[in-house]
Formats: C-alpha cells, structure tokens, sequence
C-alpha cells in the first residue's frame, strides 16, 4: 500500500500518513488519561511507526527492485505501527480485541497467499475504521 508514494502523487500518501500519526496520538493521550497505559504505548508505536513511514519512502516490490535502507527504514516503522496497533486495541476497549484479530489474521493470511497489498489495505481500513469508533466513544 505504502508504494503510492512512488508515484505522482505521492505527498497525498505522505499526508496521510502524518493524519494517521496525529489522530493516533490524540487517541493515545486520551487512553492514557482513562487510564489504560498499555493502550497509550500501543498508540505511541503506532504514531511513531507512521511518522517514520511517511518520512522514509518506500521501495518498489517490482522484482528487479533495489533494497535501500531508506526503504528499509520504511519497513520497520510500518511493521512496528502494525504491531504496536494490535497491542493498542487488545489492551484498549473490548470491541478492539476481535479487530485486532481479524487485522492480525488479514495481514498473515494474505502474507502466505503472496497478496500482502490486500492484507495492508484490510489491516489499514480496519484500523482506521478502529481509530474512528474510538473517537466516537470519546465524544460521549
């Protein structure tokens, strides 16, 4: 999912990026008041680990690719967010635990299948759609 950013329009992914960071963090702050630390850490990683993805690009999966370590770094900040957010929604709120699975699930079973794009995007859209529901929680 990451490789939108290769193309022309790839501030929009960096933006989005940084938009995701931000929420999280706002979600993270206010675990932290309720308090569920452990959820508070989780949305921490996962802030950070998509401040470092929007700040490294990523490398093309096209197979004569190149490894570099900015790709490389890219990596590892989405592959921490990923976890940290499944460590963010165990410990956070009921209904995080049965995403966190289905997200958990997502990634490795398409992983195996050789269609890890399509886990990222249903990994991505349950998370936000996570974040989201939190929000509106909050609001009450």
């Amino acid at each position: 999912m990451s490789e939108y950013v290769l193309g022309p329009w790839g501030w929009v992914m960096r933006v989005a990026f940084f938009g995701v960071a931000l929420s999280g963090a706002a979600i993270g702050h206010s675990f932290w008041r309720e308090p569920r630390p452990l959820a508070a850490l989780g949305m921490l990683g996962w802030s950070s680990g998509m401040v470092v993805a929007g700040l490294f690009r990523c490398d093309s999966s096209l197979p004569d690719r190149v490894r570099t370590w900015i790709g490389l770094a890219h990596d590892v900040g989405a592959d921490g967010a990923f976890v940290a957010m499944a460590v963010a929604q165990v410990s956070g709120p009921r209904y995080g635990r049965v995403v966190a699975i289905v997200m958990v699930v997502a990634i490795v079973g398409f992983r195996l299948v050789n269609l890890a794009g399509l886990g990222q995007r249903v990994f991505a859209t349950l998370a936000i759609g996570w974040q989201l529901a939190v929000l509106v929680r909050a609001r009450r």
